[in-house]
This record gives structure tokens, C-alpha cells and sequence, in this order.
């Protein structure tokens, strides 16, 4: 095997091998361009390459086309396109609901979560056409610039069928509900 000091020679810019060039004991760069025997290479700069195979770490800047498997995780900023096999957990995504707080919208329902008239009333520079359920209200309410919120639909209102006398309520004891306590003798059936 001859042995080629580079460093020596000059003027030659292009060296051809007919089928391998063994660099050190383990590494051989073969004609075909592949490069056998490195388990991790170091570069400063850009790299470019048609594609990558294993885990990729640090910071990705421009366009990322193609099938992406394995786990993302960190900041992703930009537009997302194509179809998410599994996305739970990031930003209240799966692949059958999105959640934010306690809204969601899947596709066969959107649930709008509830709140009441001061929570309602706290929005500033409330959107024309927003929606909420109001729980004190029992209505669906939406918000226009011209004339606030109105009434979309008022439902029917299972506490205004609750006897008054010898009952509580309370909206603290369970977040998001009114329970309703029977305090009298005997029983009430709600109409």
C-alpha cells in the first residue's frame, strides 16, 4: 500500500481512487463517496447533506421538509403542515381534540367551557363574536361592538325548579358547578 503525504505535495487539487482510501486504522473513504468507520463527526459552519439519519440536536434553522418521526421536543416557531400521527401534550393538541383550558374543539363538537357575568365582563376589548355559556345567565351569550353581549339561546335552568326554602347553594364547595343542598324534613322532586 503506498502511502500519500498531502501534506507535500502541491499544485494537486483532485486526487481519484479507483475504490477506497484508508485514512488512519478505522476510516475508509470509498469511491463511491460514502465514508465508513466514524461514529461522530465534528463540524463548525454549515452542514448540508440530502439527508440525516439519527438523532439530531441543537438548534435547526430554515426549512424542514419531509417525513419527520421520532420525538420533537423544544420551541417550534413557524407553520406546521401535513398530518400528526401523535401529538398529545403539546399546546392541548391530540390527534382528536384541541384543548385551551377548558374550551376544545374536535370534530364533532366544540365545547366553549363556561364562566360567569363579571369573568365575562373582565375581557377588555372583547372580539365582535365571541361566544361564552354564561353559568349565571344559563345562556349562551356572543359580544358585538354595537350592542354587547346578548342572549344567543337561554336553557333552561335546572336550579329555578329547586324549592327555595330549606335548601343552600354554593359555587365554591365544587369549581365550575352549583351544588344545591336540601336542608328540610322529608323530600322534594324537582318539576
Amino acid at each position: 500500500m503506498a502511502i500519500i503525504n498531502f501534506n507535500s505535495i502541491s499544485g494537486i487539487n483532485t486526487v481519484s481512487v479507483a475504490s477506497s482510501i484508508v485514512v488512519g486504522n478505522n476510516v475508509v473513504i470509498k469511491a463511491s463517496g460514502s465514508i465508513e468507520g466514524i461514529s461522530q463527526i465534528s463540524a463548525t459552519g454549515v452542514v448540508t447533506a440530502t439527508s440525516f439519519s439519527g438523532a439530531l440536536t441543537g438548534n435547526v434553522t430554515g426549512n424542514v421538509t419531509g417525513n419527520v418521526s421520532g420525538n420533537v421536543t423544544g420551541n417550534v416557531t413557524g407553520n406546521l403542515t401535513g398530518t400528526a400521527t401523535t401529538a398529545t401534550n403539546a399546546l392541548g393538541i391530540s390527534t382528536s381534540q384541541l384543548n385551551i383550558g377548558s374550551s376544545f374543539i374536535k370534530s364533532s363538537a366544540i365545547g366553549i367551557g363556561s364562566t360567569n357575568t363579571a369573568g365575562r365582563n373582565a375581557g377588555v376589548g372583547t372580539a365582535n363574536g365571541t361566544i361564552i355559556f354564561n353559568a349565571e345567565t344559563y345562556a349562551l351569550e356572543v359580544y358585538g361592538s354595537t350592542a354587547g353581549w346578548e342572549i344567543v339561546k337561554q336553557l333552561n335552568n335546572f336550579l329555578a325548579s329547586v324549592p327555595v326554602s330549606n335548601t343552600s347553594t354554593s359555587t365554591s364547595s365544587r369549581s365550575g358547578y352549583t351544588v344545591v343542598t336540601y336542608t328540610g324534613p322529608g323530600g322534594w322532586t324537582p318539576e
